[in-house]
């Protein structure tokens, strides 16, 4: 069954914002909080109750959900939850993954007169109302919203393209702040950016005389004191990206005199999203620091594309090649430094004997 694709959304007779109202088999009850559209002939409006048939791999579920319903003798909470089937790991069977929790709202899109749920993407993110709202009724549509979907590839990225020459300070100040209160696990339903794309997002907007450096490295500081502080390791792998020089310059200063115990850390991880002979270089230097060891190895991995998968910085396949012939020219001892924990020799030894992987993510 195909996904709804960006035109099949647009044709589609009914749109409604609802949320879960109650359910039986087979089907889910949603009470209209929006109307988006309507058929022409029939009246639909706030606070009516829609009967929603649920076809394929859409249903409702109590029980088990997600890497949960693979386990042996799982319990579900008992709270209803719309689910969409799929697999989680390959090989590995189909389970109902959780779209749509019974407090939260979305946007439910109906190709026909009747409400029925049957393909992959009839159900959009709460956060995108207004724009899908502008889009149905044919009207300019907003550039937070162009830039946030990816059905539509050339408008997204025309969007992109538009915000590396407008630098919306608006725009750039929304990413930033949803990277920094913690991309994809904390942020509410209603966040328009979530997940990882505000990251590559802010990188495919790059710096210019320092507007988007600057403005990134004024929260790190702040950002750290979130625990976890995973968000301030995200700012600084941004800052490493959009300006490489000038990020491996100043991690320098982070390893040698860190402003805070965690900036050593997060420095030479970040050092891994720089792509540098400079940052490689730093980054096996730090292999026989015992406190950043282990982190050293994954950056000299993420440099050189080896067993790391999406996401990750993007470099040109030169750029790896290039990368990947100096770590091997300074990998001539099989046998990992003494001060090295466990993991971090067998991580050594993995890194000696690497090839470089093609397949790592390229420009």
């Amino acid at each position: 069954m195909p996904s709804m694709t960006w035109d099949d959304l647009l044709a589609c007779k009914l749109v409604v914002v609802g949320r879960y109202d109650s359910h039986k088999a087979g089907n889910m009850s949603i009470k209209v909080e929006r109307v988006l559209r309507s058929p022409a002939n029939e009246v639909v409006k706030v606070g009516d109750v829609i009967e929603v048939s649920l076809e394929h791999w859409w249903t409702v579920e109590t029980g088990p959900v997600g890497f949960n319903a693979m386990e042996q003798d799982a319990k579900g909470d008992g709270k209803p939850r719309l689910c969409y089937k799929g697999q989680l790991m390959s090989p590995g069977p189909l389970v109902p993954k959780p779209v749509l929790e019974k407090e939260q709202s979305g946007i439910f899109f109906f190709p026909g007169r009747q409400a029925v749920l049957k393909r992959w993407l009839q159900l959009q993110p709460l956060a995108q109302a207004e724009g899908w709202q502008q889009a149905l009724d044919g009207k300019p549509i907003d550039l937070s919203f162009r830039l946030v979907q990816t059905l539509n590839q050339k408008m997204h990225g025309d969007a992109i393209d538009e915000l590396k020459t407008s630098r919306d300070q608006r725009i750039m100040a929304e990413l930033i702040d949803t990277m920094a209160n913690g991309p994809g696990w904390d942020q509410p339903s209603s966040a328009l950016f979530h997940g990882t794309d505000p990251l590559y997002l802010l990188i495919a907007m790059g710096d210019k005389k320092g507007d988007l450096y600057d403005a990134i490295r004024a929260r790190i500081k702040p950002t750290l004191k979130r625990q976890p502080p995973w968000p301030a390791y995200f700012l600084a792998d941004i800052l490493a990206q959009v300006d490489p020089a000038r990020a491996v310059h100043e991690f320098r200063g982070w390893i040698k005199n860190p402003p805070a115990p965690e900036y050593k850390r997060m420095a030479v991880t970040a050092l891994g999203w720089a792509g540098t002979e400079e940052s490689l270089n730093l980054a096996m230097d730090m292999i026989s620091d015992s406190e950043t060891a282990e982190i050293a190895i994954l950056s000299v991995r993420i440099q050189i594309g080896g067993g790391i998968s999406y996401p990750g910085p993007v470099f040109t396949r030169e750029q790896r090649a290039k990368l990947w012939g100096i770590a091997k020219a300074r990998l001539t001892d099989p046998n990992p430094p003494g001060n090295l924990s466990k993991g971090a020799g067998d991580a050594y030894r993995w890194l000696v004997g690497s090839e470089l992987n093609s397949s790592a993510p390229q420009r």
